[in-house]
């Protein structure tokens, strides 16, 4: 949601082209300055997107998202787009696997960690939903991509 509007952005499913505008000052009057990459996920104050292959944090007070009337509305599937591992969950909630564990959301609702996804092999994010301390779900794969066989193979 950005500063300007209580109506919020309208955001492609995970993996999918976005389009962003951010308006600022210059001599002429103002300027648009837009950016283009794939949607990662978004919270309440940023839009995380991938361009070129780095994920980067942009603030929904500063961006938002541009709609061209001409782009079709339903999105691709993330397992469709290109280069997107479609592994959601993992399959236990204190999974010995996760590691650099820490709290992120408001009161402790939420951790984030690291794991190796089991689908493709990447060092991925992964969240846990907690409710009153205590797991309430199994850890979710953020979006990641699928890494090159070269990533994937430990060098000897």
């Amino acid at each position: 949601m950005t500063g300007h509007t209580r109506v919020a952005d309208p955001l492609p499913g995970r993996g999918n082209p976005i389009q962003l505008v951010r308006y600022v000052p210059t001599r002429e009057g103002w300027g648009a300055e837009l950016i283009e990459g794939r949607y990662v996920s978004s919270t309440r104050r940023t839009i995380q997107i991938q361009k070129g292959g780095v994920v980067v944090d942009l603030d929904r007070e500063q961006w938002s998202v541009c709609l061209d009337p001409n782009t079709p509305t339903e999105a691709v599937p993330p397992a469709q787009a290109e280069g997107w591992c479609t592994a959601k969950r993992t399959r236990l909630a204190d999974d010995p696997a996760v590691t650099e564990i820490r709290p992120i959301g408001t009161a402790g609702a939420q951790r984030e960690g690291r794991r190796v996804c089991t689908r493709c092999g990447a060092k991925a994010r992964v969240t846990q939903r907690l409710l009153d301390g205590t797991p309430a779900a199994s850890w979710s794969y953020e979006p990641h991509t699928i890494p090159s066989r070269a990533e994937a193979t430990p060098s000897r």
